[in-house]
């Protein structure tokens, strides 16, 4: 059944005609009118749709009904396909749709995965100064600048423009281009300007000597150059470049005003052009540093501190500081050198002496004793060293005990340091009854003491049995001579000798001693030369 033979089929009501019908029910509001038959938006199977049918005349024309009231315009009953686009790609668009883009309709629910489309084109897309070729859409997602119908080899993408970028706090940077300007806060000028140019607002200019002549720029512009900026708001006065500009210098805390090249060649620390001593100087003294001879005058307490050096204290040189201290060794007894050569934890800092230092610490057993002693003799006892200078009284032990691990091995720590075992406190190794462990013999014939478990899940070994040790017999590779069928020798195994069918095992510790493989060969040389090796095999051995 085509659409003219369809009934009821009413256009849909718009412009003046339904204002006047929203005049009439405004104006009959009170009237008693006859109830109206319910209708609707009838979609037909041809992707169309009608307002104002019955829902019994929409199912005769094999329509569906939308509801009671409802209207096409907000039916979503338009049925949809593939359209193959005439510049290449595909989308999916109404019949309707797809001829006013001047596309071929592949049918009503055709899906574009399978409609054979013509790919869509791709062209140059120029991202910053870099091309390559992409489709329309891609270039768009990329952030790029897309070329239709040209390819990148007559893409001009060029580097980006470069201009003045000026910032909201004062100054101007430039050139540079949008994206850096932008990602600095600041606010760019345009293509092909400059700071010299432009009027940026609250840029901070002076006087800028660059070989003997005078111009007013930004500080940033008279570095560029390699001039000399005067501070900010100075201005060309006659004869200014014959002298230096000049600003506070720190030495040793004290504030002198000099040129920044005299300030930093008397081991000062310049303020800069056009600053005053008015706002003085922070304490500076002597740093040491790690050799006895690195020392470095006039630096702050804080400086010195973030490398890690010793600070002198407020106006002490370094041609008087002691940069040598107390070390330690693991015996008890005390040198004094400096940081470098003793190393740490043992050097006590810089200016200790050793009548000032101990050179002793708590040393902590598994089960919550401790003693005053030296390093080496804690460890020596197998004990836990608390730090040179600890003390018992004062430090304490933590707490300490035996983790077995699940490969039987057995460690003293601290129940932090046992994350992947059984902690048992205040108990020692020797008394925890860890997982019994033996050897445990790997493929490469090498031996680890470890628990059954361990070795056959973990290690992939062969276990020898509970309390069996390395190194282990089975475990041991045992060689011999493997001569081969040009005279050579070799030490190995009788497995890896038979790998060569034309190589002979002389047996278990017989050693490679010289001659003996071309001995061999003199007398079984029809078992080598014929290939023969039975008469070989079956002689010797």
């Amino acid at each position: 059944m085509d659409s003219a033979d369809r009934i009821h089929r009413k256009p849909v009501v718009s412009g003046p005609k339904l204002w006047a019908a929203f005049l009439v029910v405004a104006l009959c509001a009170t009237c008693v009118l006859a109830q109206p038959p319910r209708t609707a938006a009838c979609c037909y199977p041809d992707g169309t749709c009608a307002d104002g049918v019955s829902e019994t005349d929409c199912a005769a024309n094999d329509g569906t009904y939308q509801g009671d009231g409802s209207l096409c315009i907000f039916s979503d009953c338009q049925q949809r396909g593939a359209c193959c686009l005439a510049g290449g790609g595909c989308s999916g668009l109404t019949p309707e749709n797809c001829s006013l883009v001047q596309g071929t309709f592949q049918g009503l629910g055709t899906e574009c995965e399978t409609a054979g489309c013509a790919p869509p084109p791709i062209w140059a897309c120029c991202v910053a100064d870099s091309c390559t070729e992409e489709t329309f859409r891609t270039c768009q997602t990329l952030g790029g600048n897309f070329f239709d119908k040209t390819p990148c080899s007559r893409a001009d993408c060029g580097p980006p423009p470069v201009g003045a970028c000026c910032f909201e706090g004062g100054g101007c940077e430039g050139p540079i281009t949008e994206v850096i300007c932008a990602a600095s806060g600041g606010n760019f000028q345009g293509g092909g300007t400059d700071c010299k140019t432009v009027s940026c607002p609250n840029i901070k200019q002076g006087a800028c000597c660059d070989d003997g002549v005078c111009a007013v720029e930004t500080s940033q512009d008279c570095v560029a150059v390699g001039g000399a900026y005067y501070g900010d708001d100075t201005v060309c006065l006659p004869k200014i470049c014959d002298n230096p500009p000049i600003g506070g210098c720190c030495i040793l805390g004290d504030c002198t005003s000099a040129t920044e090249a005299s300030c930093i060649e008397n081991g000062g620390t310049y303020l800069g052009v056009g600053s005053s001593c008015d706002q003085g100087c922070e304490p500076t003294g002597a740093c040491c540093g790690d050799g006895e001879s690195t020392c470095d005058d006039n630096v702050t307490e804080a400086a010195c501190n973030a490398v890690a050096g010793g600070y002198q204290g407020d106006g002490t040189l370094c041609a008087t500081a002691k940069c040598t201290g107390a070390c330690c060794n693991g015996d008890g007894t005390c040198i004094e050198t400096d940081l470098e050569t003793c190393g740490l934890p043992s050097f006590m800092g810089f200016g200790s002496s050793c009548d000032s230092v101990s050179c002793k610490g708590a040393c902590c057993d598994v089960e919550g004793g401790c003693l005053d002693t030296t390093l080496d003799s804690c460890f020596t006892g197998t004990g836990f060293f608390q730090g040179l200078g600890t003390g018992c009284a004062v430090s304490g032990c933590p707490e300490l005990g035996a983790c077995c691990l699940f490969s039987g091995v057995c460690l003293e720590v601290e129940p932090a340091v046992c994350v992947e075992g059984t902690f048992l406190s205040a108990t020692p190794c020797a008394s925890a009854q860890c997982s019994a462990t033996g050897a445990c013999c790997l493929a490469d014939n090498t031996c680890a003491e470890v628990s059954e478990g361990f070795c056959g899940l973990v290690m992939e070994g062969t276990y020898h049995g509970d309390g069996t040790t390395c190194p282990h017999p089975e475990c041991q590779q045992i060689t011999g001579v493997c001569c081969t069928a040009d005279g050579g020798c070799t030490e190995t195994t009788a497995t890896e000798c038979a790998t060569s069918e034309s190589s002979k095992y002389l047996g278990d510790g017989t050693v490679c001693e010289v001659g003996i493989c071309q001995f061999m060969i003199l007398i079984f040389s029809d078992g080598f030369e014929s290939g023969n090796t039975s008469a070989w095999s079956s002689t010797v051995g």
